[in-house]
């Protein structure tokens, strides 16, 4: 599956995900609508998913709690996302 250098996926709550880098008819488009279909729990918070990094903006203030609870959130999301997002330049394992 072929995906562009520096691509950004974007996850929001009540929206379609978005990934401005890709035609809409991607393999890769397709398979990430099916994967998140499939846990919708990950459509409830502000995600941004680029260069091989991902980054949330949670509710309230950077507290030791919120900041666990977003890391924890983020890891999982990454385990459910197809691993050919973070194969790209500045990825992350």
């Amino acid at each position: 599956m072929r995906v562009p250098a520096g691509p950004e996926l974007w996850i929001g709550p009540g929206r379609p995900v978005s990934m401005p880098t890709l035609p809409p008819d991607s393999a890769l488009d397709a398979e990430l609508a099916r994967r998140l279909a499939a846990n919708p729990r990950f459509g409830q918070r502000e995600v941004v998913v680029e260069n091989g990094s991902a980054r949330t903006w949670g509710p309230g203030c950077a507290t030791r709690q919120n900041l666990t609870a977003e890391a924890s959130y983020l890891a999982e999301l990454a385990d459910h996302l197809p691993a050919a997002l973070w194969n790209v330049s500045g990825g992350a394992s």
